[in-house]
């Protein structure tokens, strides 16, 4: 399975507080328990619950997922994952996991920025500031306008000794009857303090930004090639085979391409959207198509249209 990857170098530091600090743009959650003993903050785990779907159905007796998508464990209030394929997944609890992780089967000790399927616009940055550093990775996740109605992103933290645990500290995110482009954002980190004489010295920050946004996926690709007398010469379906993307070249005498996207929305019904690239002084264009994915996710297809 594929994996989206960003690469920055990291250090590691010496941490003696950690605090988990979560903003969620429109609600409130409360703060979990301060986490310590050497375990770290490296990532988070989207969640889609309550959705009537099989999400979330977890094997074990020991765990379940209640009304509100809400992990729930006889002890503790922590589920133990596990580490393998460059990425971290918990038994019974179909998700996606976006975080900092050495990737496997690599030499160099960087860490970087690792996301499921389903994550988009991976990015990593460092922000460095007189009072410390804060690396930021960033991800957007699509879904379609009328497949769920909530989302949740859980704490991933490591142990010292390589394990994983997730926690479950977060309330959920209600979306609603979003209209496409609607976008939601959920921030989770960590604030890292190093101490000298009760005065802090550095402060190291790390967080997750996901962006889930929701769009229109497409039922039917049509490309349609036209000459300079607005003429229709070459007409060509896309199937979605799974592809991450699709180069297609145009013929000579094409003046300009009409991509025609047929959307699926359940209140409006299917409608056209149409894209228009001319030939002239650029000839390499590249255009997004979202097509339903897998599980709950949209799966992009990049055209690379060239003349």
């Amino acid at each position: 399975m594929r994996r989206n990857r960003q690469y920055n170098r990291r250090s590691n530091a010496m941490i003696l507080l950690i605090l988990l600090l979560i903003h969620l743009t429109g609600c409130s959650l409360a703060l979990p328990e301060q986490k310590s003993g050497g375990d770290e903050f490296c990532g988070a785990y989207l969640v889609f619950p309550g959705d009537g779907s099989t999400y979330n159905e977890l094997i074990s007796s020991g765990f379940g997922v209640n009304s509100k998508g809400e992990i729930i464990q006889k002890k503790d209030n922590i589920l133990e994952g596990s580490y393998g394929n460059d990425t971290v997944s918990f038994e019974g609890i179909d998700g996606y996991f976006i975080g900092f992780l050495k990737e496997e089967n690599k030499d160099d000790k960087g860490i970087g920025v690792i996301a499921d399927d389903g994550f988009s616009d991976v990015s990593n940055q460092l922000k460095v500031s007189d009072s410390g550093n804060e690396e930021i990775g960033e991800a957007t996740f699509l879904l379609p306008t009328d497949c769920m109605s909530s989302f949740r992103a859980y704490s991933v933290y490591r142990r010292a000794d390589g394990s994983f645990y997730l926690i479950n500290n977060t309330q959920g995110v209600h979306i609603g009857d979003g209209s496409a482009d609607s976008e939601y954002t959920v921030t989770i980190g960590t604030s890292l303090s190093e101490n000298m004489d009760k005065q802090i010295m550095n402060t190291k920050k790390t967080s997750i930004k996901i962006t889930v946004r929701l769009v229109d996926p497409v039922k039917k690709l049509v490309l349609k090639e036209m000459n300079e007398q607005d003429e229709v010469i070459a007409t060509t379906e896309i199937r979605n085979g799974k592809e991450e993307k699709i180069p297609y070249k145009v013929m000579a005498q094409t003046s300009y391409v009409l991509v025609e996207e047929t959307l699926s929305n359940k209140e409006k019904g299917d409608y056209m959207k149409r894209s228009v690239f001319s030939f002239g002084k650029e000839n390499k264009y590249t255009h997004q198509c979202n097509f339903p994915g897998e599980k709950a996710d949209i799966g992009i297809l990049t055209l690379e249209i060239s003349k």
